[in-house]
């Protein structure tokens, strides 16, 4: 029965919620066999059709809502191989330096002055600089999925190559203020983190040119916003379009293009007045 198969996959929702409130994520123990999931990293979000393992990266589309049970009954799983564990981590959080504490003078003080970039902004993103590591001279920003940390990209203050440089799991995070269901109507997807320093509350971005398949599964399940604008650099006018094409099916996608540079060599408001103007050219 329908209850019988609610409480196999403990489910932490009633079933009358799941049809009454189409509009729930539901939140509970991966079904995968190969999965050692225990505290509730499969979501399901059933209004946009999607599902996703936070544990073990399964998921996919849900083609009917009214389906999800049987999906979890009778869909095949994935065989998980997981990847050898790293010995000794490079990234040592205890060692980063909060930007206050360094004086005038220091060269991630004066990169951040000469590209018009606060060291408020810097400190409300969860900014750092590190001296030590493989990322070593640069500012530090952390790469989530939601509020979990998975990751950390870093700028270089001197000139390294290459200039950004990630550590962790790039292709399963994003960089934004808040957590993706704490948007609301818009955002303005970017390529890197010191581009949406000048529009934080709006800003998210994917950390490249291309999003990648467990990007779009992040987007789809948990941003609840109508409207995404596309503003990548002036050189990524073709990766513009295909991401817009790649989210068209849940979102109004918007792309904007810029004459030169990066967003981040523009105002706050001049970002806005290019998103005004990409809607009328819509």
């Amino acid at each position: 029965s329908v209850q019988n198969i609610c409480t196999k996959y403990l489910y932490k929702i009633s079933v009358q919620n799941i049809y009454a409130k189409m509009t729930v994520e539901i939140t509970t123990t991966c079904i995968n066999p190969s999965c050692d999931d225990e505290t509730d990293h499969l979501s399901i979000n059933v209004k946009k059709g999607v599902f996703h393992c936070w544990k073990c990266d399964w998921g996919g589309k849900i083609v009917n809502n009214k389906d999800i049970l049987n999906l979890l009954k009778t869909i095949k799983p994935v065989k998980v191989i997981k990847k050898p564990e790293t010995k000794g981590s490079l990234i040592n959080t205890k060692e980063f330096i909060k930007l206050t504490d360094l004086s005038n003078e220091h060269q991630a003080i004066k990169y951040l002055k000469n590209r018009n970039i606060t060291v408020d902004s810097c400190i409300k993103l969860q900014g750092y600089y590190t001296q030590t590591g493989v990322l070593s001279g640069r500012i530090v920003f952390p790469v989530k999925v939601n509020d979990t940390i998975i990751g950390w990209q870093g700028r270089t203050v001197f000139d390294k190559t290459p200039k950004y440089l990630t550590y962790g799991k790039k292709n399963l995070g994003v960089f934004s203020l808040k957590s993706l269901d704490d948007y609301y109507n818009f955002i303005i997807l970017f390529e890197g983190i010191f581009d949406i320093l000048k529009i934080p509350d709006y800003g998210i971005a994917i950390l490249g040119k291309r999003i990648s398949k467990e990007q779009i599964r992040l987007f789809t399940a948990f941003l609840h916003v109508k409207t995404i604008f596309v503003m990548l650099d002036s050189d990524a006018k073709e990766y513009t379009l295909k991401i817009c094409d790649e989210l068209s099916e849940y979102f109004n996608m918007v792309p904007i293009f810029i004459d030169s540079g990066d967003p981040g060599d523009l105002s706050q408001i001049e970002i806005l007045e290019l998103c005004k103007g990409g809607i009328k050219n819509v």
